[in-house]
């Protein structure tokens, strides 16, 4: 009986040194299949939370449109309003005033 000591050492060494690449290659791909698993799980998720930031990002940006588009209607009504108001109003200088018997000496001292 005190040959199968040697014996069974043997073997257990033989098979550790046949078996480790195999179970290391066997570890890998279970890493490998429960870490796909583990994505394909969340995936609906994930592609959900994406839908929902574009969506949400897609709101604002046409928001932030028509306010763009109401504020250039507004530069353009403040701007046609400015325009008519300059054509309607005449420009005072002292060559246009009436004579009201002021000399124009008295008018450049007062302006000043």
């Amino acid at each position: 009986m005190g040959f199968l000591v040697p014996i069974s050492m043997f073997v257990c060494m033989a098979a550790v040194l046949i078996l480790r690449p195999l179970t290391r290659q066997l570890g890998k791909f279970l890493e490998v299949l429960t870490k796909e698993r583990t994505q394909a799980a969340f995936a609906p998720q994930a592609q959900h939370h994406q839908d929902t930031d574009a969506a949400r990002t897609l709101l604002l940006l046409e928001h932030v449109v028509k306010r763009l588009e109401v504020m250039e209607e507004r530069v353009d009504f403040t701007e046609r309003l400015v325009a008519s108001n300059q054509r309607a109003t005449p420009q005072l200088s002292i060559h246009n005033m009436p004579d009201i018997g002021l000399r124009e000496e008295s008018l450049h001292s007062a302006l000043r």
